[in-house]
């Protein structure tokens, strides 16, 4: 008797839509025979035609250029008799907030790397090591982003994205006094760590 193993590689396909009154779904479609898990634009485009989904209605994720579209989709939605309208409407308001916009300018330079690690932790050939050394180099990574001079480059990304677009209410930055250095210089009679006696509040 000959036993014969093949390694067959399939690809799972989720669809994930909002339906009429905003909430999100997800639902698993199938597996799918592919040759290689990377690179699968062919694959999800095969499936939408067998499922009889029209593309006209994607929305591809990413995490730039896409905040006019929503703008414009919200305050539609918002204007029309359906059920989700007032909820659509709480959503034009929160984002034409230009603090909404840097918020998610300043989080989309975290997470478009995060992204980048989930997809190298999930990578078939992946190991330990290659793991851990893939988390310390985007811990390290951002880290290196922790500073002024990025967080200044941020902020004119947001404002130029602000100021291009009409229904976004210019960016408002509360400006608090800090102090720069240790607890102690500021407030004398307390250590660094906050407490009197030297220990961690």
């Amino acid at each position: 008797m000959v036993l014969r193993m093949l390694l067959v590689l399939n690809k799972s396909v989720c669809l994930r839509y909002v339906d009429h009154d905003l909430l999100p779904h997800e639902e698993f479609v199938g597996l799918y025979r592919v040759s290689e898990t990377t690179g699968q634009a062919k694959v999800a485009a095969d499936v939408l035609l067998r499922l009889n989904v029209p593309m006209s209605g994607l929305r591809g994720q990413t995490y730039d250029g896409q905040y006019k579209r929503v703008l414009c989709s919200l305050e539609e939605m918002a204007k029309s008799t359906s059920n989700a309208a007032s909820t659509a409407s709480g959503l034009f308001q929160h984002f034409s907030r230009g603090t909404t916009g840097l918020s998610l300018t300043l989080a989309s330079a975290v997470v478009g790397e995060l992204e980048c690690l989930n997809i190298s932790l999930q990578k078939k050939t992946q190991a330990v090591s290659g793991m851990q050394a893939a988390v310390n180099h985007v811990r390290s990574f951002l880290k290196r982003k922790r500073n002024d001079k990025n967080y200044l480059a941020l902020y004119e990304k947001a404002t130029t994205l602000v100021d291009s677009t009409e229904s976004i209410d210019p960016i408002q930055v509360i400006h608090s006094s800090r102090f720069v250095g240790k607890a102690a210089v500021a407030y004398p009679g307390h250590s660094y760590w906050g407490g009197q006696d030297g220990t961690q509040n």
